[in-house]
């Protein structure tokens, strides 16, 4: 038993070792279209209830301060999704962790945390996503297009990362 598990460990040790990571760091730009979104829900809202139900126009005032932080902003919503290249060959669920970032720091819950994900990856482009409940992000693998569900309005980069000088 010793033996087997030394070699099973052999063999895969030096795949362990020389994993390749990698960012797809995927970028959505400022256009009117994302400016407008979330301003247009909260000013309809505080124009019917004002802030009697949910701080309607509390939260519309703090939309459109971020609306004039992104008009200068180098994007408005940016994904980084690091993966182990290895992963990009299996078909199965993988876990894998991703950071979102919004120029729309006001009214974006997860601005810059951690958050675990999974990928799946298939011939013509890697899904990511939370749950298989929520709209899964899509990258096109010919064009690194990508975007939620059938949306192409991020486009992606590979960044590799060095891991030469870490300890362990």
């Amino acid at each position: 038993m010793k033996l087997v598990t030394l070699m099973i460990g052999a063999f895969l040790a030096p795949s362990l070792i020389a994993a390749e990571m990698v960012n797809l760091v995927c970028i959505k730009p400022v256009d009117d279209a994302f400016l407008a979104n979330g301003t247009d829900f909260y000013q309809s809202r505080c124009d019917k209830y004002g802030d009697s139900m949910g701080n309607h126009c509390k939260k519309l005032a703090e939309a459109k301060k971020d609306v004039e932080d992104c008009k200068t902003a180098t994007f408005g919503l940016k994904r980084v999704i690091t993966i182990n290249k290895s992963l990009l060959n299996q078909m199965e669920p993988q876990p894998i962790e991703q950071v979102v970032y919004s120029c729309k720091t006001r009214m974006f819950t997860y601005n810059g945390t951690v958050q675990k994900s999974w990928l799946v990856a298939s011939p013509s482009f890697l899904q990511v996503g939370f749950t298989k409940e929520k709209l899964d992000f899509n990258i096109d693998r010919k064009d690194l297009s990508a975007g939620l569900g059938v949306e192409r309005d991020y486009q992606c980069k590979i960044e590799e990362i060095d891991t030469s000088s870490n300890a362990i």
